[in-house]
């Protein structure tokens, strides 16, 4: 999970950019913090970060032009 590898120093949000880190998120890291939220508008939010993480990737594949 996010938190465990930012615990385990193997991110540090000082020394990394914001997207980098964001982009570093996998479906198990999401399905795991909406797992562990109460609130519908979390869950929401999780599956949009996502979506937009995905999108990102998506993106730079094309720019890269390997999709």
């Amino acid at each position: 999970m996010i938190i465990k590898k930012h615990q385990e120093g193997k991110v540090d949000l000082k020394k990394e950019n914001l997207k980098d880190f964001i982009l570093t998120l996998n479906q198990k890291d999401i399905n795991d913090l909406m797992a562990k939220s109460e609130k519908e508008e979390d869950k929401i939010f999780y599956n949009k970060l996502f979506n937009l993480i995905l999108e990102t990737k998506q993106d730079e594949l094309i720019k890269k032009g390997v999709f």
